[in-house]
């Protein structure tokens, strides 16, 4: 396991000091493309890669398969998972955002990063990017710990804000998002996505799932097959909703943290009609906060561990462009 954290000066330094972190902790670099801004990296059934904006380098695509094949673009690698913007003509910001992404808002320098990574069971690299002073965007990918039979576990995810609060937006996502949820044709691309097969009423051939709040407009993967509904646990969800309020404090010794946790969703999730939610698993050493009483980037000792805390975007209640209340994100930080 490891942690690290320090400045960047721009998107191309951002993942070149990714690639010297995940690969010095057993991931893989199968392409790091300055000149086209093409990247690909994976650990055990762990595929990401990535192209950055052809004009404001602000923006980068984030992609999800199963494999990877050199000379392949960004989202055309083996079992592609249909997220991430992937037309090989422009690959503009305003191309890139359309689909899952991480928004670094401006070319940079960006004040601060932190990578967290685990290389043993489960794997997982997630990072938070302080892209301006008092604005974080976040982004992940990793194996999800499992609970029943069923063939996967991996997901990935970007980070897109919308709308004067994000807070309460749906048309917003961050991490595994239980709150997104958008009408047909804006926002499902950008979504999280896990990988997934022999889940109950899963076609023979299905190979995704799409992490958020809706039964609807799941979409398919590269190879034009159906995607699952996987109810998300971050921002809303069965516990995100009942525990998320919960505000703690260093003082008092109270650190409310609730797992952000998953569920495969059958039928129709309308009033009455009897859709039917199955917990499949949660997302390891990361947890959802309240932090009312705590600032971005500090580190909470808990349980003999330590954690820092985040905003989901802006630690502010002001309706502004990007503010997130006191809604905020726990990593573990391992050192060792």
């Amino acid at each position: 396991m490891a942690f690290e954290t320090g400045t960047l000066s721009g998107i191309a330094d951002f993942w070149s000091k990714f690639n010297t972190f995940v690969t010095a902790n057993g991931w893989t670099q199968d392409q790091l493309d300055t000149v086209n801004r093409r990247y690909a990296f994976h650990k055990n059934s762990l595929y990401l890669s990535s192209r950055g904006a052809s004009d404001t380098f602000s923006a980068v695509s984030l992609h999800q398969a199963l494999g990877y094949t050199g000379g392949n673009m960004p989202g055309k690698h083996p079992n592609d998972s249909g997220q991430g913007y992937n037309a090989t003509t422009s690959q503009t910001r305003a191309n890139l955002i359309t689909e899952r992404y991480i928004d670094f808002v401006g070319t940079g320098p960006y004040p601060t990063y932190w990578f967290f990574e685990n290389d043993a069971s489960p794997a997982y690299v997630h990072g938070v990017i302080e892209v301006s002073v008092g604005r974080f965007a976040h982004f992940g990918i990793g194996e999800l710990v499992k609970f029943g039979t069923w063939t996967g576990g991996e997901y990935c995810y970007g980070h897109h804000i919308n709308g004067s609060s994000m807070q309460l937006q749906p048309d917003s996502c961050i991490g595994l998002d239980g709150l997104a949820s958008s009408t047909a044709g804006t926002d499902e691309d950008r979504v999280p996505t896990l990988h997934c097969e022999g889940l109950p009423s899963q076609p023979g051939t299905g190979k995704w799932g799409v992490v958020w709040a809706r039964d609807t407009s799941l979409g398919v993967d590269d190879a034009g097959v159906a995607r699952e509904y996987i109810q998300g646990g971050f921002r809303a969800g069965p516990i995100a909703s009942d525990f998320g309020f919960f505000a703690g404090s260093i003082v008092n010794g109270l650190i409310p943290m609730y797992p952000i946790a998953l569920w495969h969703v059958t039928g129709d999730i309308a009033v009455g009609s009897g859709a039917l939610g199955r917990y499949i698993g949660y997302q390891a050493d990361v947890r959802g906060i309240n932090i009312r009483n705590f600032t971005p980037g500090q580190e909470i000792p808990y349980g003999g561990d330590t954690w820092i805390v985040f905003p989901s975007s802006i630690r502010d209640t002001a309706a502004i462009t990007g503010s997130s209340g006191y809604q905020g994100i726990a990593y573990k930080k391992v050192t060792a």
